[in-house]
């Protein structure tokens, strides 16, 4: 479904410029905003006139919670107050904070307020008894965000360090059940941008912006990722929420959108262009949207999703997701598939027919009789549907022998899975008259290829895999010797990514450049069935981006001198356009893990997962080499390079142990696979780990290397005694 950007409403003033908040009451029969000032506004849904202004509040509202009956706010100076509905006026303070508060989150049952503010605490308090008090005080950083689970069980809390933590409050002393640290960034709990853990209506997962811009989901049984929604915005995210049901999720971002995205196939099914969206909620009834800004206007959005979107709204829950649903293995909850294709409506259906050789007939009675309902809907959830009379399922589900009631069932529509669609690399669109690369392609089933001296890599589309998607396949031949390197391989494509181009290096090695913005190179490629996919650099994880003010995409140009050259895209251009922009370069930087990594002064938090990505990439470059001088005439020039990466992966190696003897004893047997994984034949090197080891006082490990030394010497092999 392509996303249709939705046109503008007008927004109206709330507050003074700053940050700005609001929530609906659960009913959804009003809509609360609060700001800078000191004034509270209630705005009543479905009413176009004023709304009821609450005076005399706290100045810099930083907080705002909601339940039908009342509503509490928080403010820098610490407070926390109850307001009441019914009258609109103060009813009381609910507690006090030394330091600003940061968020307010209310229980569902509307029993528990928690509070988070710039103390290394959270209160939980009774809303209707502030004596009652639970407290949280085991964080190293102030909490910047709070979330109750659906059932109110559990509380989901963001704190500045990048660390998510995640509490039972089911007893009188919240537990600490998990702990995430490196999923989110790490902001000041003033910053705009947000690190939010939003629970999923269902329960059984939760979903946090992470630095790359993407929106992660988190089972909450195990802490695995699951599904992800990527490729939406350009900018940090600045809020995020699930619709009512759990269908939709909604996310704004400094790249002035905001998206929605359909839950079941996390892709964009609309945008809208608003600038400074910093909060925003949608109603828990009807189909409207309200949100605020930076300079404190609020837009309430009336029909805010299109007919076609509005049928997700519509439906009853929807489930989390997930990669490997659980639920979707049990039969009785089970989406059911078309048959053969075809769309079967419920007014099609006519009673099913017996026959003389009916299956049933053929087998006779089965023992049991009810192997098929062994999932009961004992709880009412909704697992089993077209109950009978009985409490049985039906055969509702199972159409007319004759078919459906109709003349033709060609007119009936037909599944056809997402196909990946031909481009040629480098090409760009028309715009104006002018574009790059243009070439006519007709009734070619490819969708890409590309060339390099002798061999042909093309590309096209394969089975569907378990996503409905066709997979994307490529082939390598050498047309001069009539070889197959490679035969319909898979290509390696991130979930939700797109081919975006194909090429090959200056040495000859392939690369493919995607959506998302990872340059991945082609290891092993002349031997059957031994390539693999190698991502040399990730777009989204340069330090040029790091601070999130930049707003830009890269064009892929060549991979030559082990660099990525492309052209920088800003303003939210996809193409290049005339005249010619200059190229840009980027040194390769293999992505080896999602955490961030804080570098302190004097750069020691820094140095082994530095020096553990540079052993990545120059073994990487080294095993492109080697293949390369195999397979051709290798000149000396060449042969020398050979040499001279295979000392560079042995420097590495050396310093990378260096660290390891400097953390500790413990490190020992990590330290001496280090060392087996030296390639220098000379012994020069193991010389120098030897005296490394020494330096450190590590006399073990030093005996264990010379000893690995000595093995070498003699012709052995490392396992051998």
């Amino acid at each position: 479904m392509a996303a249709v950007t939705q046109q503008r409403v007008r927004g109206r003033p709330a507050h003074p410029n700053g940050p700005t908040f609001l929530t609906y009451t659960p009913d959804g029969s009003k809509l609360i905003t609060a700001g800078t000032n000191n004034v509270i506004r209630v705005y009543t849904t479905g009413s176009d006139g004023e709304p009821t202004n609450i005076d005399d509040c706290q100045d810099n509202n930083t907080a705002l919670a909601a339940t039908d009956d009342f509503f509490v706010a928080g403010a820098e100076d610490g407070s926390v107050c109850l307001y009441s509905l019914e009258t609109n006026l103060y009813d009381r303070m609910l507690t006090r904070c030394t330091l600003p508060i940061r968020d307010i989150a209310i229980s569902p049952d509307g029993k528990w307020a928690a509070v988070a503010s710039d103390e290394l605490e959270i209160k939980i308090v009774d809303t209707q008894d502030m004596i009652r008090l639970l407290r949280i005080r085991d964080l190293t950083k102030p909490p910047k965000h709070l979330s109750f689970h659906p059932s109110g069980s559990y509380l989901a809390v963001s704190c500045t360090d990048g660390i998510i933590y995640i509490y039972s409050i089911s007893t009188e002393e919240p537990t600490l059940v998990k702990k995430f640290d490196g999923l989110i960034r790490r902001l000041e709990s003033d910053d705009e941008r947000s690190s939010r853990a939003i629970w999923h209506p269902d329960g059984r997962a939760f979903a946090i912006p992470t630095a790359t811009r993407e929106i992660q989901v988190i089972s909450r049984e195990d802490g695995e990722k699951q599904r992800a929604f990527s490729g939406g915005h350009m900018g940090d995210i600045t809020a995020l929420a699930w619709s009512p049901n759990g269908a939709m999720l909604a996310t704004s971002a400094s790249d002035r959108k905001i998206v929605v995205w359909d839950t079941k196939t996390q892709k964009t099914i609309a945008r809208y262009e608003y600038s400074g969206v910093i909060n925003f909620v949608w109603h828990p009834k009807e189909n409207i949207f309200s949100f605020v800004t930076s300079e404190g206007e609020l837009f309430i959005y009336p029909n805010f999703l299109s007919p076609e979107n509005l049928k997700l709204l519509q439906q009853p829950l929807q489930p989390a997701p997930f990669i490997h649903d659980p639920l979707a293995e049990i039969p009785g909850n089970a989406r059911k598939a078309l048959t053969n294709g075809l769309k079967i409506h419920l007014d099609d259906r006519t009673r099913r027919k017996g026959t003389p050789d009916s299956l049933d007939d053929i087998l006779g009675p089965q023992s049991g009789g009810e192997e098929d309902d062994f999932v009961e809907d004992d709880d009412g959830a909704g697992y089993l549907d077209n109950i009978n009379g009985y409490g049985k399922r039906s055969n509702d589900h199972l159409f007319s022998l004759d078919g459906p009631n109709t003349k033709r069932r060609a007119t009936y529509e037909v599944f056809q899975p997402p196909r990946h669609e031909s481009f040629q690399p480098g090409s760009t669109p028309w715009r104006g008259n002018r574009r790059y690369l243009l070439y006519r392609q007709k009734s070619s089933p490819t969708v890409t290829c590309a060339s390099w001296r002798d061999y042909v890599l093309t590309m096209g589309n394969g089975p569907v895999g378990g996503d409905g998607c066709t997979k994307l396949l490529y082939t390598i031949e050498n047309v001069k010797r009539d070889e197959v390197c490679q035969s319909e391989d898979i290509v390696a494509l991130t979930e939700n990514a797109q081919i975006k181009s194909v090429f090959f290096s200056d040495t000859g090695d392939p690369c493919i450049y995607d959506s998302l913005g990872t340059l991945l190179i082609l290891q092993h490629w002349r031997t059957p069935g031994q390539a693999r996919w190698v991502p040399l650099v990730d777009t989204k994880m340069l330090e040029r981006l790091a601070g999130g003010r930049k707003e830009e995409t890269y064009w892929p140009v060549a991979v030559a001198q082990n660099k990525f050259h492309c052209i920088i895209l800003k303003g939210g251009d996809q193409y290049p356009y005339f005249p010619k922009p200059l190229l840009s370069e980027f040194e390769f930087k293999i992505p080896c893990s999602t955490a961030v990594v804080e570098e302190t002064s004097d750069g020691s938090a820094s140095e082994g997962p530095r020096l553990e990505e540079s052993f990545v990439r120059s073994s990487l470059m080294l095993s492109l080499l080697e293949d390369l001088v195999a397979a051709t005439n290798a000149s000396h020039g060449q042969r020398t390079e050979l040499s001279r990466r295979e000392m560079e992966v042995d420097k590495v190696l050396l310093q990378l142990l260096n660290v390891e003897c400097r953390e500790g004893e413990d490190r020992g047997m990590k330290a001496l696979e280090i060392v087996g994984l030296m390639r220098d034949s000379t012994g020069k090197m193991l010389e120098a780990a030897g005296k490394v080891a020494g330096r450190y006082g590590r006399s073990v490990l030093q005996e264990k290397i010379n000893d690995l030394a000595e093995r070498r010497l003699m012709g052995m092999d490392d396992e051998d005694t």
